[in-house]
């Protein structure tokens, strides 16, 4: 794990610059408008990079960039329906004076297609609450992006 609660995969430093160098080279080197597919992103690095993305979102309580991380087809593991899931979370995401969250890989990313999945060790700590435990996030490319499908704790 780098400093300051940054992600990084395991033997790669930075990916997060590497990989968006590489889609804005590849975008450059174009004429025609860029088009992202799971083919032309699914690597570990750009896991990672979302990833990082999503834990950065939370930790700063960016509530809506948090919750687009979230696959349209996302179902709740509490079994709440999603409207009262994203309630919940805005309220859990806006309570807190401060949230920190840290993640470390227990595992590379996987990547199949259009399907990802990773797992990690997360600490949340927060002024009302701490927690740690490890976690498996399978994500799907939806909409140009990586998504969220299901998030667990294990």
């Amino acid at each position: 794990m780098a400093q300051g609660g940054q992600i990084a995969p395991p033997r790669a430093p930075a990916p997060e610059s590497r990989a968006v160098e590489a889609v804005a080279e590849s975008a450059e080197a174009s004429d025609e408008p860029a088009t992202e597919t799971p083919s032309d992103t699914a690597d570990v690095e750009v896991v990672a990079s979302f990833v990082e993305s999503w834990r950065s979102a939370w930790q700063e309580q960016r509530v809506d960039d948090y919750l687009a991380s979230y696959s349209e087809g996302f179902e709740p593991e509490s079994g709440l329906s999603r409207e009262r899931w994203e309630q919940q979370r805005r309220q859990r995401l806006t309570a807190p004076e401060f949230i920190r969250v840290t993640l470390a890989y227990l595992d590379e990313p996987r990547v199949d297609g259009d399907q990802a999945s990773i797992r990690f060790l997360q600490s949340y700590e927060s002024d009302t609450f701490q927690d740690r435990v490890s976690k498996v996030l399978v994500l799907t490319w939806e909409d140009g992006g990586w998504k969220i499908l299901e998030e667990r704790a294990e």
